[in-house]
């Protein structure tokens, strides 16, 4: 029956936009899945469906069919998304694309495979590096390494990279939304409020995770500029997208958002629900390593919900997720880390840890997030010794809150 209503399709007009999508779905049940270029089509339309299963499947089918590099190429970032970041390297060990902007994708995907899976940070970069400079399609190898740039800590850098691309208006669509999803952190890091709310909004594209990443960007710059009535606006709107789409990786992120603003709001009860729902669902799918920021918020919300029982399980399981990819997030989990310590009554060693929180902080130019550091260093009963850092921070940062944070 598959094959029949298969060929029926593919014999008529394929008017509908999920035609393609079920005329591939039912190749692959009939066993009669040979035309590789209608399975990559239908591929990419399962990918914005966030039908990870289903993308895999037509993906490989392609593969098979001889689909050549771009098929192994599409095979490698449905992998990624799910965080199978070994097998997408594998699968990706043969001849890349000649030339052009297609062999620029597959270093980019490729790298990012290696930088998050497989911790190979330099090999990654010069991949990058040499892609980035190609006649064609360069502005997406730029891209990414703008992305891996921000994620190791090194934010100036990330903004200039991305800033090559994002002045190209004309540059491939992903280009800009990887270029933008790594500027507006790197700026609101960076105390440059303004330039990193007017990237977040510059470039919505229907990609399938473009509009995602954009809004989580946003959502976080403004948590960090404590404007926490717009990031709870964004928060909340994704999650209702994302249960809609039935995506759990995307429900799961801002799950995460809608518990760091329930947190900074106060309402920590609310903020432990989310947190759980956020590491529940991404325990399994985490291609970006962000279950350990997750792990240790929710371990701070324990500590401050008085579970300090709680609190050390979850900072153990944080600091097991730990390694040399994402470092962007270690002042942030040395932080939880300083609010578990405090619950459990160990003041002097909360006060310490906050203040290395703020100088890894400063290390990578994470300004804003320095500063709150820095304020929770005076929370904790050791006001005198940040006073002047605070003023200075409040003459760099833009924005109220870095003012008033100097000030209290």
């Amino acid at each position: 029956v598959a094959e029949r209503l298969a060929a029926a399709f593919v014999g008529g007009a394929l008017r509908r936009r999920d035609d393609l999508l079920r005329v591939g779905a039912w190749q692959l049940e009939a066993g009669v899945a040979t035309n590789p270029a209608l399975l990559l089509k239908a591929a990419r339309q399962a990918a914005a469906r966030f039908d990870h299963e289903l993308t895999e499947r037509l993906a490989r089918a392609a593969v098979d069919a001889g689909g050549g590099p771009t098929a192994v190429r599409v095979l490698a970032e449905t992998l990624e998304w799910q965080g199978r970041h070994a097998e997408a390297v594998a699968v990706m060990e043969g001849e890349p694309p000649a030339t052009g902007a297609e062999r620029a994708r597959w270093a980019s995907i490729r790298a990012g495979n290696l930088y998050w899976g497989l911790e190979r940070t330099a090999e990654a970069e010069k991949l990058l590096q040499e892609a980035a400079v190609a006649e064609e399609g360069g502005e997406e190898a730029a891209a990414m390494l703008a992305w891996i740039l921000l994620f190791d800590g090194r934010l100036p850098e990330a903004v200039a990279v991305a800033g090559r691309v994002l002045d190209q208006p004309e540059a491939p669509a992903q280009a800009l939304v990887w270029a933008a999803t790594a500027a507006v952190p790197a700026l609101g890091s960076l105390g440059r409020l303004r330039e990193a709310l007017a990237v977040a909004t510059a470039h919505p594209q229907d990609l399938p995770w473009g509009e995602t990443q954009l809004s989580l960007v946003r959502c976080q710059v403004l948590l960090g500029a404590g404007r926490l009535a717009e990031a709870r606006g964004i928060a909340e709107a994704g999650y209702q997208a994302a249960v809609a789409d039935r995506s759990s990786e995307r429900t799961g992120g801002w799950a995460g958002f809608r518990g760091l603003v329930a947190k900074a709001e106060g309402r920590i009860a609310t903020a432990e629900a989310w947190l759980r729902e956020a590491v529940a669902l991404l325990d399994e799918q985490d291609p970006y390593r962000f279950m350990r920021w997750c792990l240790a918020e929710l371990a701070s919300v324990a500590a401050l919900a008085g579970d300090q029982k709680a609190a050390a399980g979850w900072l153990d399981r944080a600091d097991a997720r730990a390694g040399e990819a994402n470092r962007y997030f270690d002042p942030w989990v040395e932080l939880d880390r300083a609010w578990v310590a405090a619950a459990g009554g160990e003041l002097t060693r909360a006060i310490d840890l906050a203040a290395r929180a703020a100088d890894s902080a400063r290390a990578s130019k994470q300004f804003t997030f320095e500063a709150a550091a820095l304020y929770d260093v005076a929370r904790l009963g050791a006001p005198a010794g940040v006073r002047q850092r605070l003023e200075e921070l409040a003459g760099l940062l833009e924005g109220r809150l870095p003012s008033l944070v100097a000030s209290s």
